[in-house]
């Protein structure tokens, strides 16, 4: 079958002849034409007078060739065709021109510049807040690294500190008799105000009694309350400093004791009474200074020359020369006679 293009016009002036020539009352078409004739051009005046733009005439000489349609069809096409057919074009609306006044316009370009401002401020405050979520989680997952370090350095720099606070209370207390700085006062003895403090290891008592020990000790907590001094006479102790200077002054240092022997001078100036022991080739020579305790002037009653008792701390040795006997020192005394 072949097509051909003509005219619309042309086409439809013959239609119309056509029509004329073959569908009128008068003529009778029974003689000339078979009626399967007459029901073919029928049908053909049908399918031309639909089509207004273009006519088809159908050359009868050739034979019509039907295309048969494609069987195999692969599952994409068919499904790529189905998508096709889904998709719809959006359709277009057009609204109509609205004239506005120029207050009009004014407001609606604040409305739009504030709702500008505060979509900047809501993305603002949204990247701030993503910000501050980083910085937590990167916070959480950092800090074992650095809270080992910071633990150790905590650690180190605490012992550090305890053992300076021990350090200080150990030297003012044992060179110098003062503090302690860094203990705590655990109790206060009825015995004339004693205290007892305790620190980081270490224990110290400082003793206050009426009449008796006054002075300070520091040890380790195992340190005992002892009020009970050495006792020892003068020549004893002549003959002792005589025989071993070095080591007799070491067992004597920061000693509670207590000495008998004879009183030799009275130093109203200093507080002080001077007691000891003479022999006459000089060997065994030694003086006592005691540095009394109490300024009440008790003192002055003690006679020279006769037997006294003191009790004290040792906390000075000056050895002999050839102008002076061996001295020792002993402070914080009582005396009696």
């Amino acid at each position: 079958m072949k097509y051909q293009r003509r005219n619309n016009k042309n086409s439809i002036d013959m239609i119309k002849d056509a029509k004329s020539n073959l569908i009128t009352n008068d003529f009778d078409t029974s003689e000339y034409l078979d009626e399967e004739f007459l029901e073919d051009s029928k049908r053909r005046f049908i399918r031309r007078s639909k089509k207004q733009e273009y006519e088809y005439i159908i050359d009868e000489d050739e034979e019509e060739v039907i295309e048969e349609p494609k069987k195999k069809e692969t599952k994409k096409e068919e499904k790529k065709e189905i998508k096709k057919e889904v998709k719809e074009e959006p359709k277009l609306t057009i609204e109509p021109i609205r004239t506005v006044t120029k207050e009009e316009y004014k407001d609606i370009t604040k409305k739009r510049q504030e709702e500008k401002e505060r979509q900047l401020k809501l993305e603002q405050e949204k990247y701030e807040a993503k910000k501050k979520t980083k910085k937590k989680k990167t916070s959480k997952k950092e800090p074992f690294k650095l809270n080992i370090k910071m633990v150790i350095n905590t650690i180190f720099l605490i012992i550090f500190v305890l053992i300076l606070m021990v350090v200080v209370d150990i030297v003012s207390v044992s060179k110098y008799e003062k503090g302690p700085y860094f203990a705590i006062k655990t109790s206060t003895l009825n015995d004339g105000g004693t205290k007892i403090y305790h620190g980081i290891g270490y224990k110290v008592i400082k003793y206050n009694q009426i009449q008796g020990r006054r002075d300070i000790e520091i040890g380790t907590w195992s340190l005992k309350y002892d009020i009970e001094p050495i006792t020892i006479n003068d020549v004893d102790l002549a003959i002792k400093f005589n025989n071993n200077e070095a080591k007799t002054y070491s067992d004597l240092y920061k000693k509670f004791v207590r000495v008998n022997s004879t009183l030799k001078e009275v130093n109203k100036k200093a507080n002080s009474i001077t007691i000891g022991y003479e022999d006459e080739d000089g060997k065994y020579t030694m003086d006592i200074v005691c540095r009394m305790a109490n300024q009440d002037g008790k003192i002055y009653d003690f006679e020279e020359g006769k037997e006294i008792t003191i009790i004290g701390t040792v906390y000075k040795l000056n050895s002999k020369t050839s102008s002076s006997p061996t001295t020792l020192k002993i402070k914080n005394c009582f005396a009696e006679q």
